[in-house]
């Protein structure tokens, strides 16, 4: 039963916010990185944010060597979205699902993408990707994953305005794929610039999902792999809906991952109980 259990991750490389050059240069170590992460832990399913174009195509070429090296296959979904490069892609195990439906729904604020002087390529740094698999060798097992890059701001702990369409338009995503696969379990992934109390939004973006944050049902279990930063200032998060699902383990991807974010990608082996 392969979606009785899985691996998911939520990981930002945060290449948009260099310049260049700078982006040129660390390159091929957020590329290696990444890559590190998906040969180390296997997730299944990988909800990625801040990846702009430049680091996305030199990335596919690592995917086909994890293929050639490991017999791992790799895909991503999204990487374009209305015609311009999407920051929050999805990559997932295609050897081990299908991908039937994918879907990018830019937030109210971001609506009109930016052009990159750089690339010459229209990029949307923020907006929600939403994405539906089905088991390869059970078509009765679906299994949707969003992932998304809240808008930042200083005042994380109190909440902004932009996290409140951020939290709105999730929410009705997660509604539309509800709908749309009543089937499907949905998991969302992101960097939600919110920790896990002190954030006002995604504390009621989880009360009108009836959401659950990974790492406080691990801490629960005594599963959750100490790292180099504490629980509470995680602001990477895997959220299932409550009642759904167990975590065998829960822990930060330390292998590099500090020269792939200035924050804690996230990784959970997860459990479905009903």
């Amino acid at each position: 039963d392969m979606l009785a259990r899985f691996d998911l991750s939520s990981v930002s490389p945060q290449t948009y916010n260099k310049t260049e050059a700078e982006r040129r240069q660390t390159m091929q170590i957020n590329n290696e990185a990444l890559a590190k992460i998906l040969v180390d832990y296997t997730p299944d399913f990988v909800g990625v944010q801040e990846m702009d174009s430049t680091f996305q195509k030199p990335f596919n070429n690592f995917l086909k060597i994890i293929k050639e090296t490991y017999g791992i296959e790799y895909s991503i979904v999204l990487t374009k979205a209305n015609g311009a490069t999407n920051h929050s892609p999805i990559i997932y195990r295609s050897d081990k699902y299908k991908c039937d439906y994918q879907k990018f729904t830019p937030v109210s604020y971001a609506k009109n993408p930016t052009k990159q002087k750089e690339t010459g390529e229209l990029e949307y740094a923020s907006g929600i990707s939403s994405a539906k698999f089905t088991s390869l060798t059970d078509p009765t097992k679906e299994i949707a994953i969003l992932s998304a890059h809240w808008h930042w701001e200083k005042e994380i702990a109190s909440g902004t305005d932009n996290q409140y369409y951020d939290a709105k338009e999730m929410e009705a995503v997660i509604n539309e794929i509800a709908a749309k696969y009543p089937n499907a379990k949905i998991f969302s992934t992101g960097d939600f610039n919110s920790h896990r109390y002190s954030g006002k939004y995604l504390r009621i973006f989880l009360e009108n999902t009836d959401g659950e944050i990974a790492s406080t049902i691990a801490k629960k279990n005594g599963v959750l792999k100490p790292s180099f930063q504490h629980i509470n200032q995680y602001i990477y998060h895997i959220i299932g809906k409550k009642g759904t699902f167990d975590v065998l383990l829960h822990q930060g991807t330390d292998n590099g991952s500090k020269t792939l974010t200035d924050h804690q990608p996230v990784f959970a082996d997860i459990k479905f109980t009903k």
